[in-house]
Order: structure tokens, then C-alpha cells, then sequence
């Protein structure tokens, strides 16, 4: 069923308790991690693979030059970094879902609130964005998101990540209703060890 069908829009369902509707900026602070990126800070243990691509990483920068910077190439940054970047988010509040727009290239993203379920990774290609499915627990709204875009794709500058990536968010409204907080728990065990917990 299309968010967007009619009978969809129309149908009944509980009202949602908080409405996310605005334009956001990304809050600045010494908790977001070290620029250029606002990278999510503090890293978790990378299992060896990963950390050798990390460590690769960090050499290029000290001979000052770029690694693997496929933004750069005009490859989507996607999810999580798609929370960094500078430009303003434009959030659209629906009953069936909300409609996120990156100003970063107008990259748009898709959280379905209507019930569904994931659609099966077997059919369905994967994303930079990936599939994301919430639902509300009292004023928080919980967004699961699987079956990422795996290539040209990084959590962070010289952190990659796999198709078992799974990133669970928590969206809140905050003082006042003028700061939305997402608190991001990441897990890919291909690439890190545990829960990797931010919030932006």
C-alpha cells in the first residue's frame, strides 16, 4: 500500500503524540566529535578489518591526502552521516510516514509510520538511506533502519560498514520542543564490536 494512497492517509490510527514537522540544523557540540566531519565520537573497538581501513585512514590524513572520499565522487553520504552534514533537514510529518530532506544534494530519506513491516532484502535493493520502519513508545518515536548500500558507503570517514548494519533511532523533542535529539544505536558486528550509541 502507498504511504500516500488516500485510504492510507485517511486511515484510522492513533494521533501522533509529538509532531517533528520544521527545518533542523545540526547542534554543534564537543559531544558530536572532532571536525571536519562531526563524526560520531566516542568509536567503539573495530574488529581487525575494519581497523585497518580506519588506520589507513589516519595515515592519508597526515600525508594530507583524501581516502576513499566518495561524497566527494557525488555517491549519496547516506545514513548515519546524512544527520551531519551542514545544511539544513526539512522534516514532513504524515500519519503514514515522515519525509526527510537532506539540503546536502536534496537527499531524501523515508521513515514509514503505517505499520508495515521490512520488505524482504531477497526482492528489495539495498540503500544508502535503507529501509526504515517506526513506531511510538509513549512521546519517542523508534526508527529501525536495515538493508544499507554497503559500497561507497561509510559510518564515518575510514569507518565502512556492512549489510548487517542496523541503526535503531530514538527521536525526542527537547527544551521546549526547539531541539530534536536523536540518539542513534548502531550494531555491525562485521565492523565493530556491540552498540555503538551517539546522539545528534
Amino acid at each position: 500500500v502507498s504511504m500516500l494512497a488516500e485510504a492510507n492517509l485517511n486511515a484510522k490510527r492513533p494521533k501522533a503524540p509529538v509532531n517533528f514537522m520544521g527545518t533542523w540544523l545540526l547542534q554543534r557540540t564537543a559531544t558530536n566529535g572532532p571536525p571536519p566531519d562531526w563524526e560520531f565520537w566516542p568509536m567503539p573497538k573495530l574488529t581487525p578489518a575494519a581497523q585497518k581501513i580506519y588506520e589507513e585512514k589516519l595515515q592519508a590524513d597526515k600525508e594530507g591526502k583524501a581516502y576513499r572520499d566518495d561524497a566527494a565522487l557525488c555517491y549519496p553520504v547516506g545514513m548515519p552521516r546524512f544527520l551531519t552534514r551542514v545544511w539544513p533537514i526539512q522534516v514532513i510529518q504524515l500519519p503514514t510516514a515522515i519525509v526527510m530532506i537532506q539540503g546536502f544534494e536534496n537527499l531524501i530519506r523515508w521513515i514509514y509510520l503505517d505499520g508495515r513491516k521490512h520488505p524482504d532484502p531477497d526482492i528489495t535493493l539495498p540503500s544508502f538511506n535503507g529501509d526504515s520502519i517506526g513506531h511510538w513508545e509513549g512521546d519517542t518515536l523508534v526508527v529501525e533502519t536495515v538493508n544499507f548500500e554497503p559500497e561507497h558507503h561509510w559510518i564515518q570517514a575510514g569507518v565502512p560498514l556492512s549489510e548487517q548494519l542496523k541503526i535503531v533511532e530514538r527521536w525526542k523533542l527537547e527544551d521546549g520542543g526547539k531541539v530534536l535529539a536523536i540518539q542513534l544505536t548502531m550494531t555491525d558486528p562485521v565492523n565493530w564490536e556491540g552498540e555503538w550509541v551517539n546522539t545528534r
